[in-house]
């Protein structure tokens, strides 16, 4: 009997076949007391030197096959053995407690588990996902259990699992593995950008898969367009999902040529700008270089987590100007950091909080950390110097945080000034628009900055009170409900007013559902996950702005969102069925 599972496709394909359950092992961590933790530390030590080993080879190996971008994630792993974050603690329970190692390591991974579901915060859980990676290496590095080899698979599967560690992902064959279904994941992680550069079709986010199967399933099917995996599917969904494959390699064969042979503007010549998303300046892949209008967003959170010191001056400086030369002259939007406190208490005095995701984070955490603050925006002006910087400011909420954060801006720049330290005098000021407060006095806020960035995945969150992280609510976090569409006109018409430039950049931007309906707003900047690129940069060419306006006004009278999106498929699957088609 065929079942059929939905999940959120992160790598695009469709294949067909036997199915793998991979199960990665649980590690029994024995718990003992020690006699002597100075030969417990060698012990160790000794561990860690051998993860060492491990990661180097990966590095090479990713480096190899795939390049410096890919390979960037087990340099992040390296980096990590060297944290003092981690090592401080195993010592000092080592000694205090006489604790054996693997027990202090499991503690740590547990703790590092929890803390991260109080921020609902899917970037900050993928990259803490790496920091358990490693753990998880040591511990069996010191028991000397080695995770079950996905190297030795005889013939091609479709790989289930609960999840899969960057460092295992990366010793897939893509000859063998045909693609990756799993119960977690997010469109950010490290596995996601792995399996893109692998073009391996992945699933992520699919809920109840893997106790409900063990060892090989005959037949499945997986549909990483539409994000649906098919256990025993029948004749009629494989004869189906064939002809959705021929006509998807020549529908991708047709956004090439249209993208080489069209520029990024609507069939009446308004521009629109297709730029990218990015976390790590080695995600500054081909599509970003040659198919981009820049970064729209260049979310500088990653250098600042798992970390016992802040990064310094230097450190930013360097990251930040390395996207900034190599895109040049394309614009690069640099946002201020966009995490609270309680992921950066091994260096700042953190007081803990009920709801992080309500509290002191982003700009609210910087003003409260002045010196903090005036580091990153160092590094982000002399950045400037040699690029086409700009820098954006999250999670406001009012005129005066705005005035308050362009203040210490200033004083930065006289800073630097008097040190006679090179740096750009007068870069682009945005600001994220993710709050409804902010979207209501837009038209204040405008009068102050350069431009504005549309963070729908927030102001989806704060606008319907829905967590998307919870499973019993996250049907209500819906990107179509009248509210939402009213507010992204409130917001873009603000701008225009003040004649300044409006984009959007939560994932709104990169569903081809919304395209026309963003445009006809008067947005004329969208920016996404490179992957997408290619798909919405065809779409905008065969898309008239002065349709899309009467469109969109059509679209704001709607009063549900089932009117919203029947409209929006109905147009896109009439409309548009050359490009794309919506289901």
């Amino acid at each position: 009997m065929e079942k059929v599972y939905h999940g959120i496709p992160v790598s695009p394909g469709i294949v067909w076949g036997e199915a793998l359950v991979y199960d990665p092992g649980t590690i029994n961590v024995p718990r003992f007391k020690i006699k002597n933790p100075r030969d417990e530390y060698k012990r160790v030590q000794s561990a860690i030197d051998i993860t060492k080993e491990e990661l180097t080879l990966l590095y090479q190996k990713t480096l190899e096959n795939f390049g410096k971008k890919q390979a960037g994630i087990f340099d992040a792993h390296l980096m990590l053995l060297e944290d003092e974050t981690i090592l401080v603690e195993l010592k000092r329970r080592i000694h205090e407690e006489l604790l054996n190692a693997e027990s202090v390591l499991y503690d740590i991974a547990q703790k590092y588990s929890k803390d991260i579901k109080s921020t609902g915060n899917s970037f900050i859980e993928e990259r803490t996902a790496d920091v358990i990676d490693v753990i998880d290496r040591i511990i069996r590095n010191l028991l000397e259990q080695k995770r079950p080899d996905l190297d030795n698979i005889k013939k091609p599967y479709i790989l289930l699992s609960v999840d899969l560690p960057p460092s295992e992902t990366a010793r897939l064959h893509p000859e063998k593995i045909r693609a990756i279904v799993l119960e977690r994941g997010s469109t950010t992680s490290h596995v996601a950008i792995l399996a893109r550069s692998m073009k391996i079709p992945t699933i992520v986010g699919v809920s109840n898969l893997f106790n409900s199967y063990t060892a090989v399933i005959k037949g499945a099917a997986v549909d990483a367009i539409s994000g649906i995996l098919y256990i025993n599917p029948t004749s009629d969904t494989i004869l189906k999902l064939r002809q959705k494959k021929i006509q998807l390699s020549r529908r991708f064969l047709q956004y090439e040529k249209r993208i080489i042979s069209h520029p990024s503007q609507t069939e009446d010549g308004r521009r629109i700008s297709v730029l990218a998303n990015i976390e790590l300046p080695n995600e500054v892949d081909d599509n970003v270089k040659h198919l981009s209008a820049g970064i729209g967003l260049y979310r500088t959170e990653y250098l600042f987590l798992n970390k016992t010191e802040p990064p310094t001056e230097e450190e930013q400086y360097k990251e930040y100007l390395y996207v900034a030369k190599t895109l040049n002259p394309l614009p690069v939007i640099l946002r201020t950091i966009d995490i609270g406190g309680d992921k950066l208490a091994s260096y700042t005095n953190f007081i803990k909080e009920q709801n992080p995701q309500l509290g002191c984070r982003a700009v609210r955490f910087c003003l409260a950390h002045k010196d903090f603050f005036k580091i990153q925006l160092r590094a982000m002006l002399r950045a400037a110097a040699n690029g086409n910087i700009k820098i954006m400011f999250p999670m406001i909420s009012s005129i005066e945080e705005l005035r308050d954060v362009k203040k210490i801006l200033q004083e930065v720049k006289d800073e630097l000034t008097s040190e006679q330290i090179p740096f750009n005098k007068e870069p682009e000021i945005g600001i994220m628009i993710e709050i409804p407060a902010a979207v209501l006095i837009a038209d204040e806020l405008a009068k102050e900055c350069n431009f504005f960035s549309i963070g729908t995945n927030d102001l989806i969150q704060y606008s319907l009170a829905v967590d998307r992280n919870n499973e019993n609510i996250a049907h209500l976090y819906d990107p179509a409900h009248p509210s939402i569409l009213r507010m992204l006109k409130m917001t873009v018409s603000s701008a225009i007013k003040a004649n300044i430039a409006c984009s959007i950049c939560g994932e709104m931007a990169s569903d081809p559902l919304f395209t026309e309906l963003l445009i006809g707003l008067g947005l004329n900047s969208l920016s996404m996950s490179s992957v997408s690129i290619p798909q919405i940069r065809a779409l905008i060419t065969k898309i008239t702005y002065t349709e899309a306006t009467e469109f969109s006004e059509k679209i704001l009278k709607c009063s549900s969102s089932k009117e919203v999106r029947s409209i929006l498929k109905e147009r896109i699957n009439t409309k548009f069925k050359n490009i794309i088609s919506i289901v």
